[in-house]
């Protein structure tokens, strides 16, 4: 989805001047040619095993799409596909383990993620190119405070403005999707494709499944003193 197709979008007026724009994008990191080599191993954590090699068509995070753009049926204009680096970044960006309401009152592993969390180890068959966040990248476009922020609204336009920075690109020049510092895991690196580069990207990967609850990280959160019982309703 593009701007110069057939859907219209705003930025709220209470965001601007505080997200930048596609063009501004562009001109800050859009010659960037960020890489991770063919042999690295990334994961995903997903709570359904259906959305391995790609995203839920009805449940947007951090980078989008902005609650503006979903269709009447709930579906979303587009997607991103979430991976870590390990399985801690993984299950902390998917959101299979999620803090408890209030500061110091500990976290939980969802339903969902005990009852079907799938680990997927992946290995893609070319190397990646991506869009770098990190390093002062988001300094350099003034929204490094933003972009570390609990609240998403932010993330979700620049999530947009940021995708259709990279259609402005040749689509033989068009990155992957892009590497961000992670919200919940600091310090570490995470990352998003792209729909247009996922299925074909995911096509020609290795794919090995682990269910989450067999996994050396579930029984690292599970043992850890803060973790509690899941709420009825999980905590955002």
């Amino acid at each position: 989805m593009s701007k110069n197709e057939d859907v219209e979008y705003r930025l709220p007026q209470e965001l601007e001047g505080s997200v930048p724009t596609a063009e501004q994008i562009l001109r800050a990191i859009g010659e960037q040619k960020y890489s991770y080599e063919r042999d690295r191993v990334f994961i995903r954590a997903v709570d359904d095993p259906r959305f391995v090699g790609t995203a839920s068509p009805f449940k947007a995070h951090r980078f989008g799409p902005p609650i503006d753009l979903v269709k009447a049926n709930g579906a979303l204009p587009f997607t991103w596909v979430y991976l870590g680096m390990d399985s801690l970044v993984a299950a902390w960006e998917s959101q299979l383990v999620l803090n408890n309401r209030g500061a110091g009152n500990g976290f939980h592993i969802t339903t969902k993620a005990n009852r079907s969390g799938v680990l997927a180890s992946i290995r893609f068959a070319r190397p990646l190119l991506l869009w770098n966040l990190g390093e002062d990248h988001s300094s350099r476009l003034g929204f490094h405070d933003a972009i570390s922020s609990r609240d998403h609204v932010a993330c979700q336009w620049f999530g947009l403005n940021l995708r259709e920075a990279m259609l402005m690109k040749r689509e033989q020049e068009r990155p992957d999707g892009f590497v961000y510092p992670s919200h919940r895991v600091k310090g570490y690196p995470a990352l998003a494709l792209a729909d247009w580069a996922a299925k074909d990207l995911f096509s020609s990967a290795e794919v090995s499944l682990q269910p989450f609850v067999e996994s050396d990280v579930y029984a690292r959160f599970r043992d850890d003193p803060m973790c509690t019982e899941p709420p009825e309703l999980d905590a955002r």
